[in-house]
């Protein structure tokens, strides 16, 4: 009776493997499948990100250059009304500028 006992928990056990190994490989496919339709999330998320990005980057572009445009033109109409107001400025932010990098020079 051992022997009958010892086929049938060996019959038994060799069922038990299977079936385990088949929920591993169910197990492994569906993991697979989550991990693959993630990564096209993702994908799609950081695309969607990336052209966003272009387009408010490039919006903040266009901002910045029309506001270092009129700083520029601002500046030269304010010279051109006052031509040696200009001159004196840049003479004395010359000097300061002068002194500034001599004294550090020094030290």
């Amino acid at each position: 009776m051992s022997a009958l006992r010892s086929s049938s928990t060996g019959e038994d056990t060799k069922e038990e493997l299977a079936e385990l190994r088949s929920q591993f490989e169910h197990l492994a496919d569906t993991v697979q499948s989550m991990a693959a339709s993630r990564s096209a999330d993702i994908r799609a998320a950081v695309r969607d990100g990336l052209k966003s990005l272009g387009e408010h980057g490039g919006d903040a572009f266009a901002h910045a250059r029309d506001t270092a445009e009129r700083v520029a033109s601002d500046t030269q109409e304010t010279i051109s009304r006052n031509p040696l107001t200009a001159v004196l400025i840049a003479l004395g932010v010359g000097l300061v500028l002068g002194l500034v990098t001599r004294s550090v020079t020094r030290e």
